[in-house]
């Protein structure tokens, strides 16, 4: 808005005219003024994004300012939420399937999770269904569910990854005895200040998997406590809803 912006050789001469002369500047008399101004954001831009454990974020500012001749430019900034854009009508089923051969001949355990879609809202609560063929001749004692973050910071050639455990339940009354199957309907309620998926962007991406892991003794006759390395993971989508971005740093 108003005059353009002049170049080295122009703003030379045109501050060494306003030594003497006022009259060639574009001049606002005294009052409000209003200039209206749109921008059309790039479909792929990736949402808002800080960790102070890795010091690091996007963000983004709006700015203004007056360019003003032979005095200090006035400006102000005002930051800007963005929400990283996903279809809810994308959403579709997933199943993952996993099979542990243990020491003793002919034993295993087979575990197959299926849910109805993969994309879901912080704080709801979704449904799955866990099925388990424990011929391991041990028993299964319980079953845990972990909803996993992963983030990964690029930046150039180099890259890190952080995996933190954000919510886990147990569910210690599940018990699945040698020899049998057992078909089993959960519910996992997801936090509700978490932030939202991160795919887009090529510096930092935030992504999420729920993980079903058996509690089982281990083989061969020992009574080792520790739960054996059987899990499944499911990818999953988590989204902001409109007007209520989740886990954006005031």
């Amino acid at each position: 808005f108003g005059d353009p912006p002049l170049d080295t050789a122009a703003l030379i001469s045109d501050s060494f005219t306003g030594l003497f002369s006022s009259g060639h500047y574009h001049a606002l008399e005294l009052g409000r003024y209003s200039y209206s101004f749109s921008f059309t954001l790039p479909e792929e831009l990736p949402g808002d994004y800080e960790d102070s454990a890795n010091r690091s974020k996007i963000r983004y500012l709006v700015k203004g300012y007056l360019d003003i001749p032979l005095k200090i430019d006035i400006e102000q900034t005002v930051q800007l939420t963005i929400h990283e854009t996903h279809d809810p009508a994308a959403a579709k089923p997933v199943s993952v399937s996993a099979e542990k051969t243990l020491f003793e001949a002919g034993t295993s355990v087979k575990m197959k999770a299926d849910m109805d879609k993969n994309i879901f809202l912080p704080g709801e609560t979704l449904d799955c269904r866990l099925m388990v063929d424990n011929q391991s001749g041990k028993e299964i004692q319980a079953v845990t569910v972990t909803l996993q973050k992963a983030e990964t910071l690029s930046a150039q050639s180099a890259s890190t990854v952080n995996i933190e455990e954000v919510h886990t339940r147990r569910y210690d009354q599940i018990r699945i005895a040698t020899g049998d199957s057992a078909d089993l309907n959960l519910q996992f309620e997801l936090p509700g200040d978490v932030y939202p998926s991160i795919v887009s962007s090529e510096l930092v991406k935030v992504e999420y998997r729920l993980c079903f892991a058996l509690e089982i003794q281990w083989a061969s006759g020992l009574d080792i406590p520790w739960a054996m390395d059987l899990d499944v993971e499911v990818p999953i989508v988590l989204i902001e809803e409109t007007n209520k971005p989740a886990g954006v740093g005031s």
